[in-house]
């Protein structure tokens, strides 16, 4: 019998590697004639072009498991239930065999994962533990766990998990998970916000304990674990909080003033990273967010020249996402926004920009949605055929002192391999302003 693995990508190819290390044969299938990973799998035999969506349920009996990359729902396969997998539920499977001793996070939510996964290890590192951060951040989950096997696992894992990692995930072990936060995303996939807010709640399904945030009435609602810490920063009744900018949990006061400008930009990311070690057991410190740098395409500056600043925020892959960057913003904006908008609502991103934005350049495949919406709220946009074009219009349309951001509120994958590809390209348009 044979594992199916199904999408041949960052994830599949880390799927593959590890069902083959536990010595079970391999296919793989894509969809696409050149997946983008297909020269760098291990030796498995890949059926390109294969459009699995029109498997009959009984093509799919004869896999012992069906491995979906993140990307390929379950919805669009017709194997039988018990036998679909992913990466976060074959980690689990491996780490309660392994059990290393290490303290292991998961973190979720909408918005903030990757910076609340960043300053949890940053701080771990700085309170003096080994600690990593794997999963939705960068390295596959299995990679990681096979490196660890075959040299030492760190005394701290902080995993990030998408909720379409969650999807295919029974139970993630961890002994402390936290959502950050739920709004609307990826409901193309999910639905509707309910089912979409269910499947974050299974973080909390297997874990020992949790940090949830009180802020948020979908998160409060989940089921969580007996032993838990709420962080809030509009209750001061809760465990981690804020109180005239300083953060307030246990013995511990930290002033936002001393934090750095990529901390003391996301208040609710720090309480949920200390509130997260808390209730994990590992001690909250102080020491680390003041040099905090924060991470890449996540309001990012790019260049300061001629005036203007370019702000790479291509990490803003919904709408809450981006209506907290323009929040943020003390100049004048010139926003480039657009992509695959997912089913999602702009019309809250539209209100935001409202007052706080002089010009929208719209690129993408929902640019047509979003700009409905703009218009709706007397926000003046323009099209743009790429993002050089729409460099080139908000420069013209921006005055000195103006920024131009790149804050999409959409996904990438409608003109660009990844948010990262699309930072990349704003960079490089960016930085040939002048030249």
């Amino acid at each position: 019998m044979t594992a199916l693995v199904v999408g041949v990508g960052l994830t599949g190819r880390s799927l593959a590697s590890h069902l083959l290390e536990l010595g079970e044969e391999v296919l793989a299938i894509d969809s696409r004639q050149s997946p983008p990973m297909a020269e760098k799998m291990p030796p498995v035999e890949i059926w390109r072009g294969e459009d699995f969506r029109l498997w009959p349920a009984s093509r799919f009996k004869q896999f012992t498991r069906v491995a979906l990359s993140a990307g390929v729902s379950p919805a669009d396969v017709a194997a039988p239930l018990e036998t679909i997998t992913g990466d976060a539920e074959l980690f689990t499977e491996a780490w309660r065999m392994h059990k290393p001793l290490t303290t292991l996070l998961a973190v979720t939510g909408t918005n903030g994962k990757s910076s609340t996964t960043a300053m949890t290890v940053h701080l771990c590192k700085m309170a003096g533990d080994t600690a990593e951060a794997v999963g939705n951040i960068g390295e596959p989950l299995l990679d990681a766990f096979w490196r660890w096997k075959k040299s030492e696992f760190p005394a701290v894992v902080a995993a990030e998990l998408s909720s379409f990692q969650l999807q295919t995930a029974a139970g993630f072990n961890s002994d402390a998970a936290v959502v950050l936060n739920v709004s609307d995303d990826h409901l193309d996939r999910h639905g509707d916000l309910s089912s979409y807010a269910k499947t974050k709640a299974r973080i909390y399904k297997s874990a020992r304990t949790a940090a949830a945030n009180g802020d948020d009435p979908l998160v409060l609602s989940m089921s969580l674990p007996e032993k838990k810490r709420v962080f809030a920063i509009n209750n001061p009744a809760a465990d981690w909080t804020m109180r005239d900018n300083i953060v307030i949990g246990g013995d511990l006061r930290l002033a936002i003033a001393d934090m750095s400008m990529a901390a003391a930009q996301q208040p609710e990311n720090v309480l949920a990273a200390l509130s997260l070690m808390d209730v994990a057991g590992l001690k909250p410190v102080g020491k680390g967010l003041e040099n905090f740098i924060g991470l890449p395409h996540r309001r990012q500056v790019i260049k300061s020249g001629w005036g203007l600043t370019f702000i790479d925020d291509s990490k803003a892959t919904n709408v809450s996402a981006a209506c907290a960057a323009l929040y943020e913003m003390s100049a004048k904006t010139v926003l480039i926004a657009g992509g695959d908008g997912k089913g999602q609502d702009f019309k809250p991103l539209a209100q935001t920009a409202r007052g706080r934005v002089r010009l929208v350049c719209l690129i993408g495949k929902d640019a047509p949605l979003l700009k409905s919406a703009f218009a709706a709220e007397s926000v003046a946009t323009l099209n743009a055929d790429d993002m050089d074009d729409a460099v080139s219009k908000a420069v013209v349309a921006a005055k000195t002192g103006d920024a131009v951001l790149l804050s999409p509120a959409c996904s990438s994958l409608d003109m660009f391999d990844d948010y990262r590809a699309r930072a990349a390209a704003f960079a490089r348009a960016a930085r040939a302003v002048g030249e």
